[in-house]
């Protein structure tokens, strides 16, 4: 309730509990956290959420973010762990090291953690950091090819702004910089054409392999159970329930699907 006015403050749909847009908003917020208990309520579907209904009947919201949810992202993107944006966060920092090495390379050397700035942007798929010429674009590459284009537009957000990062030494500079990129973009074809640019070779299943695998870590950190990572890979809003006695078990099982032996936690870590 009290979320309720604070999505979309400054839009007359939703800026009082008088507005249009509040009852509605409410609405699908409860039957996306009735039709999800695993994932209850997220602040980060709400600005989704009221985003939509701005040019969605209500009925039609609801499916479209429960395919959101099912379809378009990955698992667990949204339940209370967030394991399936965590995972995200670790593979854009990987494609972050490959596709843009210099500039990772001044991050790092600044300790600076793009995941700090980047993982609003995924939860909310842009919608609360782009201006909304910007974000109806977003949307329809969204909805064509799925989650694969959070990584490219990241990607290629962070290209156009590289030269500029790279002429700034101060630490707080430089995260100011990365915060401001979203707000900054005007010329949405110029975006989209630097996004293909950059990340010419990346594809579904690059994402797919990168995902398996961190997700595989974060899960054993957690003590969750994983299946097969090559015939059985990780469905949609996993409910892996794990009793403590399997927990020890799970992690031999994922110790042996990564690295082929059992030679001990130490070398799994390894």
């Amino acid at each position: 309730e009290k979320d309720l006015t604070r999505i979309l403050p400054s839009n007359n749909c939703f800026a009082s509990f008088n507005c249009t847009g509040i009852p509605r908003l409410r609405r699908i917020l409860r039957a996306i956290a009735w039709m999800f208990p695993d994932i209850g309520y997220c602040q980060g579907t709400g600005v989704i959420v009221a985003s939509l209904l701005l040019f969605l009947e209500e009925e039609e919201c609801f499916w479209l973010m429960a395919t959101i949810v099912e379809d378009l992202l990955p698992a667990s993107y949204y339940s209370s762990n967030l394991l399936g944006i965590q995972a995200d966060q670790r593979v854009l920092q990987t494609l972050l090291a490959n596709y843009l090495p210099t500039l990772d390379e001044k991050l790092k050397q600044h300790d600076i953690e793009v995941s700090l700035i980047s993982y609003h942007w995924f939860l909310t798929l842009f919608t609360s950091v782009v201006h909304m010429k910007i974000l109806l674009r977003i949307f329809d590459w969204f909805f064509c090819d799925g989650s694969l284009i959070l990584f490219q537009i990241t990607l290629g957000m962070l290209k156009i702004k590289e030269l500029e990062i790279m002429k700034l030494e101060n630490s707080a500079q430089i995260f100011n910089a990365l915060s401001d990129i979203p707000g900054e973009i005007e010329d949405v074809s110029e975006l989209f054409k630097v996004s293909l640019e950059v990340s010419s070779s990346l594809n579904q299943m690059v994402i797919d392999t990168h995902r398996r695998r961190h997700l595989a870590y974060l899960m054993i950190d957690q003590g969750a159970l994983v299946g097969n990572l090559e015939t059985n890979p990780i469905p949609n809003l996993p409910k892996q329930h794990l009793n403590k006695r399997e927990v020890k078990k799970s992690k031999s099982m994922i110790q042996m699907l990564l690295f082929g032996n059992d030679d001990g936690d130490e070398d799994m870590k390894t």
